[in-house]
């Protein structure tokens, strides 16, 4: 299990600063909804810990908020601690949850980004988790000009 639950909180967090967020994010919210962890007890009252769906949609929209500031800043400690809440998150539902194993395992393959792959506009590089700034190489023919805009650029004109 504990393969697992690493492997789901790496492809998660991972996952933020990529193409694959919007399936990540998406893929999240319905296993909480296949194990139901808002549902109510017979007496009405939420259960102890429970997230609603959009609560839970909420708070991964400001962790992957959270996440881009902390690459920006170079604080791999922040990135840690996030995997490391989702590890505990993913063994806390599978411990509740066995039978989620088979579901959780396939959103890993899922959004797992694929080696050499490029982090999306959000990201901090080429996906591999060093923090480096992107490179971006443009060719221009027939006095053409291009014109790229993202944060912190510098800008060369040959």
């Amino acid at each position: 299990m504990e393969d697992i639950v690493t492997a789901a909180a790496a492809s998660l967090v991972q996952a933020m600063a990529t193409d694959a967020w919007q399936q990540a994010r998406e893929g999240v919210v319905a296993l909480w909804r296949r194990a139901r962890p808002g549902r109510q007890d017979p007496a009405g009252q939420p259960e102890d810990g429970a997230r609603t769906e959009r609560e839970l949609d909420a708070e991964l929209v400001v962790l992957r908020s959270r996440l881009a500031e902390a690459r920006h800043a170079g604080d791999t400690a922040a990135e840690e601690a996030l995997a490391a809440d989702w590890r505990d998150r993913f063994r806390e539902l599978l411990l509740r949850h066995p039978e989620l194993v088979g579901p959780i395992r396939q959103l890993t393959e899922e959004i797992a980004p694929a080696p050499g792959a490029a982090a999306g506009p959000e990201g901090s590089g080429a996906g591999d988790g060093s923090g480096s700034a992107p490179t971006v190489t443009n060719h221009v023919r027939d006095h053409g000009t291009v014109y790229v805009a993202a944060r912190d650029m510098t800008v060369n004109i040959r």
